[in-house]
Formats: C-alpha cells, structure tokens, sequence
C-alpha cells in the first residue's frame, strides 16, 4: 500500500514537472541563460576558469528562443517590437548574438558536480537530435529524475522515522507531488541541492538508531553533503548543520563502550566531507572557493557592494517590521517560488497564508510536545529547524552588509535578500520537521485530526498554485508547445 501511494504521487508530481517545465518559456527568471552556458561549456569540457562572457552558442540560444513575458507586460513587449517569438519574425541576428555576448557570467564561479551531470546530459539529447530550443527543454527535463529521487528519500526518512504517524509517513511524498517550487522548471543547479540534502540528513540520521551507524551509511551521508557544497557554494550552511548529526550520536552515547566507535564515525563522516572540498579547493580552477572569489562572485559580477557600517546598522531588517517582512517572503518564496511573469509576482492567495500559519504551528508544535530526550526524532526535528534558521540567518547577513544601490532585487527599496531556492538543501529535513510538527502540535492540543486538517488544506491550496503557474504559461507562444 505505502509503494503504492508513493508510486502515485510520484505519477503526479511526474506529469506536473512535465506540463511545468513544457510550459515555462526560454529562459527562465532565475539566471537560466548563465546556468545553460555553464552546461555547455561542461558539455563541451570547457570549464571556466573564474569570470567568463557567454559562448557564442548560448548567445545564439539566447537569442532565438528569449521570451519577454517574465519580465514585461505585453503593451511594452509590442512598443518594443517582441511580443512574437524570434522564429516569427525578422531581426539583426549577428549583432544581437554579439551584444548578449558581452553578458558576464557570474554562475561561472560554483562548483561543477551539476553542471558535470547536466553536461553528459546534453550531449545524449544532442546525440538524439535536440538541438536550439529544444535542447533547453532537454536539460531542464534531468530535473523530473532528479526531483522524483528526491521523493524516493523523502518518503524512505519519513516512512523510517514516523512509521506510526501517517500524517509523516504518508504525507511526504502528498506535499511532494504538488510542491509548487518553480525552481525545479528551469535549468540550474538548485535541484540538485534538494537531493544531496535528504539524502545526507537521511543517511547520517541513521546512526541515531540503537543498533549505531553502519560505516557504509555514513560515507554516503557525508559525500552527499560534499556533493551539495560542490553543487552550489550555498549549500554550506545547510550542510554544516547537517554534519552536526553524527557528532550528536556520539555526544548521546555519553561514556561507555559504545562512545568511541561513535566519535571515530563522527570523524569519518567529517573527513569524507571536508576531503572532496578542500581538493576542489586546491584544484586551481575553482576560483569560488576563495573569499576573493566569493566577494567577485556575489558582488562584482551581480553589481553589488560592500554597506558602510552606519547603513548596516540602520538597516530594517534589525526593526520588528523589517524582520516580519524578512521571514514571510523568505517563506512563502521557499515554498511557492519566486518567477515574475508579465513583470510582476503572481498571487499567492490562500497557499501564501496556509504555509506561514502552518510553519509557525509546526514550529510551536516542537515546544508543545512532551519532552523525551531520548527520542532520536526529536533531535532530527531540531537539526532540521537549525538549519533552516541557520540559511536565514546568513541571507539576512547579505542582507544586512550589502549595498543595493542600482538593482532591482534585491534593491533599496527592497533590501532583502529572501530568494527560497538558496535554502532547498533543507528542503526534506524541513518537510519532515513540518510533518511532524504539525502532528505533534495536533496531539498535544488533543485534537489528533487537526493535524490532517491543516495538511489537507495546504494540500489543496499548493495543488491550485502548481496549476495555476501551468495554465497562466502554456499559452505563452515561446514554449515547448509552441516551437517550430
């Protein structure tokens, strides 16, 4: 029955991802254009070595198959001449190639291992003919596989953990199938993060169990969060705080036989992710890996700078409106994505309202439990929380140290950093802390069924959002459906 349930909401979540990624146009909000040059360039072994323009043959992508309506409404896409796809219409070709040339590609300071993936990826899709547009599409589909594994781990935790609370066990892979986040529509390494996460929090979980950690398990926990900080430098923090779980195991085991088998785990997971790092680190080419690349990364190539002190410290963020206005969008953009279309943010009605009340319940529901210290669960509850208020907190200290004088977001008027893909590396430990809250605070207040309730309608108010994004974008006359 559970293979079942999971088999069915991952058919759904298929289709979903499906019908997203076709009906989204080239290219995406979220620095698709930079994210697909880096595939190319891994695609074609050509790995950058720090800062470097776009290649001729994303230019010319860009080119053809660049959709104004992310950005534009269509009144200014006609005053403009765009509201036709290139393919429809007559334009200078060569000197439009050669000015998106020019763009800098900031993406060209992460690490490799998506971009590796994405790479062998495109070449079987050239291989099987795709090519231009198309061949976008193509890599934005490694995205189905990568989130449907992302479900895979997601239901084993739950299912390992909360074998007794179906709320947990069978929830999972239900938020999962309907989880509104666009970041997985576009081409980028932020999918791929989720993965390495869960599976690292699921993997290194394990040695809280009684029977200890199996040396197997942990070498995998820690190369998966290796593998998310050589995905993505803002996996750091996340992983950090993940690590911090076989570290526990040993702090519990107290004195006795059982503890020193349990710190040379802790130190063996340790090693296995601190080694890829620092060898990536010390390869030459990862200029990201420096502080001096980091600072070029974020602000030289992205137009940003470093806040005097005295704006720092007049910042909103540090007053109470300015913080609630943090948090909220920080939230609601984790979970319901961030896309512009027709220059604007689309609604977020009840879902936007639904997941802030239930993540504050799911929160409360931590403190309202009764206290046993003995409950691994527990602990895998509060690691989880920490890690995502541990993301928070180093993007409101971007937030909170940079000038954004000259952007459009973040920007003066708007100086917070609140992009929600930078944290989905917590994305499964924090599904499961949300679970499990909610059913924790349902309980304890004695109303087991209210748990499901609040559940149910987030369910339904998710399921309308990923709907919505597919029937406000398959019109669009720049996507899948539409090409030549």
């Amino acid at each position: 029955m559970r293979r079942a349930w999971l088999a069915a909401c991952m058919g759904v979540a298929a289709v979903r991802l499906l019908l997203g990624l076709a009906s989204f146009p080239v290219f995406g909000p979220l620095d698709e254009h930079l994210h697909f040059d880096m595939v190319v360039r891994y695609a074609r072994h050509a790995a950058p070595q720090g800062r470097r323009r776009l290649l001729p043959a994303t230019a010319a992508v860009f080119v053809e198959c660049e959709s104004w309506e992310y950005v534009m409404r269509e009144a200014q896409a006609r005053f403009v001449g765009q509201q036709e796809p290139s393919w429809r219409r007559i334009h200078p070709a060569g000197v439009v190639v050669a000015d998106v040339m020019a763009i800098g590609n900031a993406e060209s300071f992460e690490p490799p291992v998506y971009y590796a993936v994405a790479g062998a990826w495109m070449r079987i899709g050239e291989a099987l003919g795709q090519a231009g547009c198309r061949l976008v599409y193509w890599v934005r589909l490694l995205n189905v596989f990568i989130y449907l594994a992302v479900m895979v781990v997601a239901a084993a935790a739950a299912r390992e953990w909360y074998p007794d609370r179906p709320l947990v066990s069978q929830g999972m892979a239900a938020v999962l199938a309907v989880l509104p986040q666009d970041i997985f529509m576009f081409v980028g390494n932020n999918p791929l993060m989720a993965l390495w996460g869960g599976g690292g929090f699921w993997l290194l979980a394990r040695g809280l169990r009684p029977c200890g950690p199996a040396p197997t398990e942990t070498i995998a926990g820690a190369a998966c969060l290796a593998a998310a900080v050589l995905t993505k430098i803002a996996a750091v923090p996340v992983a950090g705080v993940i690590l911090l779980l076989p570290i526990v195991a040993a702090i519990r085991a107290g004195r006795g036989s059982r503890r020193a088998p349990l710190i040379l785990n802790a130190a063996l997971a340790v090693a296995v992710t601190a080694l890829p790092i620092a060898a990536w680190m010390r390869g030459g080419g990862p200029v990201a890996a420096t502080e001096q690349g980091l600072e070029e990364k974020v602000r030289g190539t992205r137009g940003m700078t470093r806040a005097p002190w005295a704006e720092s410290l007049a910042h909103p963020i540090l007053r109470p409106s300015g913080a609630a206005v943090f948090t909220r969008d920080l939230l609601v953009s984790f979970w319901l994505g961030e896309t512009f279309w027709h220059g604007r943010l689309p609604g977020r009605g009840a879902a936007g309202v639904l997941v802030m009340v239930t993540t504050v319940c799911a929160m409360l529901g931590v403190w309202l439990a009764p206290r046993n210290r003995r409950d691994p669960r527990r602990i895998l509850e509060g690691l989880a929380w920490t890690a995502l208020g541990v993301m928070a907190a180093a993007m409101a200290l971007f937030s909170l140290t940079t000038d954004f004088s000259g952007l459009v977001y973040p920007s003066p008027a708007y100086p917070y950093l609140t992009s929600g893909r930078l944290a989905i590396t917590v994305l499964v430990p924090f599904l499961l802390a949300w679970l499990a809250g909610l059913d924790r605070m349902a309980r304890g207040l004695g109303f087991p069924r209210a748990g499901s309730a609040f559940v149910g309608a987030t369910l339904v108010a998710l399921a309308w959002q990923s709907t919505a994004a597919i029937l406000r974008t398959a019109p669009s006359a720049f996507n899948w459906f539409h090409l030549p």
